[in-house]
């Protein structure tokens, strides 16, 4: 999707939502809610001793490709 799209859908949505997670499995357990509750756009902030954000990140967006609704 363009950047212009998003951008477009952001300010149609005019809702981010913003999640604090301690850990992957909690991470992902609001992201499916979210994402199942209708919400577009998501800020994550990660506070993990464990692994890396950046890779659970990444593998959060490829599992949620389709989920966007254009």
């Amino acid at each position: 999707m363009k950047k212009e799209h998003v951008l477009a859908r952001l300010k149609e949505d005019c809702l981010v939502a913003v999640v604090r997670a301690k850990n992957y499995e909690q991470g992902e357990k609001v992201v499916d809610a979210i994402i199942e509750g209708g919400i577009n756009f998501i800020e994550l902030t990660m506070t993990m001793d464990d692994g890396k954000p950046a890779h659970w990140t990444a593998f959060r967006r490829k599992s949620a490709e389709g989920h966007f609704r254009p």
